[in-house]
């Protein structure tokens, strides 16, 4: 699962992660040879400390009697053949860093034998996909488990857009993204093809006009904690779960069962289950976050939001960065254009309290 190639890729993500600068598939870094971290990656020395403790913890490197010492060493490539090594020894597992919006960060383990029992689902729900197109970075559990172990077990290539031209791609591309991205891609009309989205849940009607211009579409419902837990292929589909997983109640609340261990944890949402096997999706336990010290209610914010003139749908999600967390809005309005998206940003500010006000709107339009 782990070779140099993948390395170097997680590697690389990572440090976009402690440089706080987004993911944009930079090709060109993850070909290019005797790189060096502070030279041509820009990291300066307190963010090669951190850099160095995140890796470690991923990597999961601490757990040798002798973990390398990386900060020896200022070449990317000499960082890849140390982790390489390691995890040829007797390294059982990699630990996933959750989003944070709750309280701290929080370090989730995942065994390699776990991490492997979801890719060899994952490669027969995609066995025809003949390359992967990548919108998302390779160091978050959905886009480990979809650009490093999927294209690792099915044998096929990792691109970026930058690379291809996406209206004549093969239908047999598997478009790799979030809810965020479709929006655009739909706007670049993208060749159909098979695509698979997670992160936060899609609107309906954009999952709609995805399969309306030729995208087949999977989408995944997971965490961190869990990775990938649940999939459908149709927005009025119910989500069926992985063939591992199984629904139970305990004391009234749902909880989700490890068919292996019969280990019991609870669902961050609220969910009506249909059958042990299928659910449908209902809305968040707790829409509540901490902003700048402050407990906010994300429900609050969302009909507040909602009740706005001009305002057709409205999805909250909550992303963590620089030791911060900051709500991001996806927004339809029933009238879309830039005079009305200024204005309903001004009616936005003037409606919530300052720790309330989404850092980030996105405009999701209906694409007709």
């Amino acid at each position: 699962m782990l070779t140099a190639w993948n390395i170097k890729r997680l590697l690389l993500d990572l440090a976009l992660k402690v440089s706080e600068q987004p993911f944009l598939g930079n090709r060109d870094n993850y070909h290019t040879e005797n790189l060096s971290w502070k030279n041509d990656i820009a990291l300066d020395s307190l963010e090669m400390l951190n850099f160095a403790a995140i890796t470690n913890s991923f990597f999961n490197l601490l757990e040798l009697d002798s973990p390398p010492y990386l900060l020896q060493h200022d070449k990317v490539d000499d960082w890849v053949e140390l982790i390489l090594k390691a995890h040829q020894t007797n390294i059982k597992s990699l630990n996933f860093f959750s989003s944070g919006t709750s309280g701290n960060v929080k370090t989730v383990n995942h065994t390699k034998s776990i991490l492997t029992r979801e890719v060899d689902f994952l490669a027969a729900l995609f066995s025809d996909a003949s390359q992967i197109v990548s919108y998302v970075p390779s160091c978050n559990i959905y886009g480990f488990m979809f650009t490093v172990a999927l294209p690792e077990k099915l044998n096929i290539p990792v691109i970026y857009p930058s690379e291809i031209n996406l209206r004549q791609i093969p239908v047999s591309t598997l478009i790799v993204a979030t809810p965020f991205h479709w929006p655009l891609l739909l706007q670049n009309e993208v060749s159909p093809c098979f695509a698979v989205s997670a992160g936060s849940q899609l609107f309906d009607t954009l999952y709609e006009n995805l399969r309306e211009n030729g995208l087949s579409l999977t989408e995944i419902y997971g965490s961190t904690e869990n990775g990938g837990i649940a999939f459908r292929k149709n927005p009025k589909d119910l989500f069926s779960l992985f063939p591992y997983w199984e629904l139970s109640l305990l004391h009234d609340q749902v909880m989700l069962k490890d068919k292996g261990s019969e280990a019991l944890t609870p669902l961050m949402d609220h969910v009506e289950i249909m059958n042990p096997n299928t659910f449908k999706l209902l809305s968040r336990k707790d829409q509540k976050i901490n902003i700048a010290g402050q407990l906010t209610d994300l429900n609050h914010i969302k009909e507040v939001i909602s009740q706005l003139p001009n305002v057709k749908e409205c999805l909250l999600s909550a992303k963590s960065a620089s030791n911060q967390t900051m709500i991001q809005a996806d927004l339809r309005l029933v009238i879309h254009n830039e005079v009305s998206r200024m204005e309903i940003k001004k009616l936005i500010k003037k409606s919530l309290k300052s720790h309330e006000i989404p850092r980030s709107i996105i405009f999701s339009e209906d694409i007709e």
